[in-house]
């Protein structure tokens, strides 16, 4: 996910007059922002947790927005699927 590549094509789609083109998804630009920030960060306090054998609250707090995420996505990813 490299937001450069993602950007780029998604202007030009949007701003283009191709004939019969749908939607740009502009809801979906988030995700190479952001998911690997959000990653990053997730990834350092992972291995100090891990490495360093003292999990500390941030890891706990950040773990759990984690997994509040995830399941916010999954949710969503659920009704898409049974409409």
């Amino acid at each position: 996910m490299n937001p450069a590549r993602d950007f780029g094509p998604r202007i030009a789609h949007w701003f283009l007059p191709i004939p019969g083109k749908r939607d740009s998804k502009w809801q979906y630009f988030w995700v190479p922002v952001i998911g690997p920030a959000i990653g990053g960060i997730y990834g350092g306090l992972f291995y100090q947790a891990l490495f360093e054998a003292t999990p500390t609250l941030t890891f706990w707090i950040f773990s759990c927005f984690i997994i509040v995420l995830f399941g916010i996505a999954l949710s969503k990813e659920l009704k898409t699927a049974t409409m």
